[in-house]
């Protein structure tokens, strides 16, 4: 007789299909292979608001469900499926705002605004009328229509599921824009897969390349090889790329974490309720984090590391819409997210 393997939980299956060492099936989690279909079960990298968390020893996933904080300390939340991405990994986001005060570990803000400036979240992007010779300038992105012809967009998000004005069922999320004016595509099809539309060549959205910009934009600091302690929020600093690439948690290093491009930034809105989800879900068990703060609560701008000229770059509204800023600009709306690959 032959039997299939049951898994308790996503992290068992990951650790299995790694490479680890598979215990003898306890008969109460067996069934005969003959009785039962199975379709192969999905990595939490492919699921957003998945958890990365360090054991102690690795980093690993789980899903939002399955995370306890007996498992490891929570070093970010998936917002980029492995399967997206052409190296096969999955993009997380960190838990805390980048900051120039702290850069090392980043900082939990509170729900307005002074706070953020306190705590040294309000980062510049660089400086002004200085276009990097190895970054593209991208001054439009593409819209549902396949125009390329607009300076901005608004991104569909599950936030809208259910509110008046946008679609009501859930598997028309990515239709769900909160407003009716300059529509860009989300990056998923709706069996999930990648939607080509979102990633036409020449505009925004089609920049996937986060860690290669914030190398290029690091390489210009005059900090560049500063490694610990605060650092002043002007512009020959480059604030924003500084911050992430400094960065680093439990079971991650300095220059593993960098400032997402344009088109990695967008995966943020279209899924930001499942992300945020999972971000509350972590208030009690998220070990040296508290809470996590949302970043759509704040009414804040999220600056990429995608410029739009020498004198801005490319960011994200917590509207969805997708504008471009002054690099100099560092208000206390003006915060960064650091990204890092697994």
């Amino acid at each position: 007789m032959e039997y299939l393997k049951l898994f308790e939980n996503h992290s068992e299956y990951e650790d299995f299909v790694s490479g680890g060492t598979m215990v003898k099936p306890n008969v109460s989690h067996c069934v005969q292979e003959n009785e039962v279909h199975y379709n192969p079960i999905p990595s939490p990298k492919d699921i957003v608001g998945s958890i990365a968390y360090y054991d102690g020893s690795s980093v690993k996933f789980a899903l939002k469900d399955d995370y306890t904080s007996a498992m490891g300390t929570p070093i970010g939340v998936v917002v980029i499926p492995k399967s997206h991405m052409e190296d096969g990994k999955c993009r997380i986001m960190s838990l805390a705002n980048m900051s120039y005060k702290t850069p090392e570990t980043g900082t939990l803000v509170g729900t307005n605004h002074s706070d953020a400036q306190t705590a040294g979240a309000n980062l510049m992007w660089g400086v002004i009328n200085n276009d990097i010779a190895e970054l593209t300038n991208y001054n439009k992105v593409v819209t549902v229509d396949g125009a390329t012809t607009a300076g901005y967009g608004y991104l569909p998000s599950d936030y809208y599921i259910g509110t008046e004005g946008a679609v009501n069922n859930e598997a028309d999320i990515d239709t769900a824009w909160g407003t009716g004016t300059s529509q860009s595509p989300s990056p998923y099809l709706s069996d999930g897969s990648k939607n080509q539309l979102y990633f036409t060549a020449g505009q925004a959205l089609c920049d996937m390349n986060g860690k290669f910009n914030t190398n290029a934009i690091v390489n210009l600091s005059a900090i560049k090889t500063q490694t610990s302690g605060a650092f002043e929020n002007v512009q020959a600093n480059y604030p924003a790329a500084m911050a992430c690439h400094m960065y680093h948690t439990s079971g991650t290093q300095q220059g593993d974490w960098y400032l997402p491009a344009m088109g990695e930034l967008g995966y943020l809105y279209v899924r930001a309720k499942k992300i945020n989800e999972t971000l509350t879900s972590l208030g009690s068990s998220a070990v040296g984090y508290g809470l996590p703060d949302s970043y759509l609560s704040l009414g804040s701008w999220l600056w990429s590391s995608s410029e739009r000229s020498g004198y801005e770059s490319r960011g994200l509204f917590s509207s969805g819409y997708m504008s471009y800023e002054i690099k100099s600009h560092n208000d206390n709306t003006r915060r960064v997210r650091a990204f890092a690959a697994f």
